[in-house]
């Protein structure tokens, strides 16, 4: 864990560098910038699948995902996502990531969350099945690529999800609007 906060900060700072390296360039094509983008808040429905690795199965996941562009630049932005997964019993995922648009319409994204996990038991004095649910902490890091049109947005991403000892490939489509 350590390793990857390490490799985390390490990314945020490379990419401060080129960032800074594009604004002096004074090269408008470069980035994500408010001028091409013109909206600072993006709306979207998530749509794609889970692979987990201690459950050894893929499942389809549905959510929403909200961005803030921060800087003036509009390289830099802050967001939240909502998720279930459609496991035997769904599992949700909440969390809010900081974004990185590091080459055009490239970003990186990394942040913590929490995923609410249910699991049957077998009560052996009743003979019977409880469902008990857990929260575990989990830190998302991804990447994508957001497509504009005018308003609408269709973003696809790659993430992974790193909750114990288990790993989760999140991958999908966003589909929404820049407001």
């Amino acid at each position: 864990m350590k390793t990857l906060i390490l490799l985390t900060i390490s990314i945020f700072l490379i990419s401060n560098v080129y960032s800074q390296e594009d604004s002096a360039s004074g090269d408008p094509s470069k980035g994500h910038s408010i001028e091409n983008h013109h909206r600072l808040n993006e709306l979207a429905v998530f749509v794609g699948g889970t692979a987990k690795t201690e459950i050894k199965g893929t499942y389809f996941s549905l959510g929403l995902d909200y961005v803030r562009l921060l800087s003036f630049s509009g390289k830099w932005g802050a967001g939240a996502f909502a998720e279930v997964i459609f496991t035997k019993h769904p599992e949700w995922v909440f969390g809010a990531l900081l974004y990185f648009h590091f080459y055009e319409k490239f970003f990186v994204r990394t942040g913590p969350g929490i995923e609410i996990i249910k699991h049957e038991e077998i009560d052996p004095e009743c003979n019977c099945v409880h469902v008990k649910s857990e929260t575990e902490f989990l830190y998302r890091i991804g990447v994508g690529y957001s497509y504009h049109k005018n308003s609408l947005i269709i973003t696809p991403t790659v993430d992974v999800d790193l909750v114990r000892s288990e790993t989760a490939l999140v991958f999908g489509v966003n589909v929404g609007f820049s407001f």
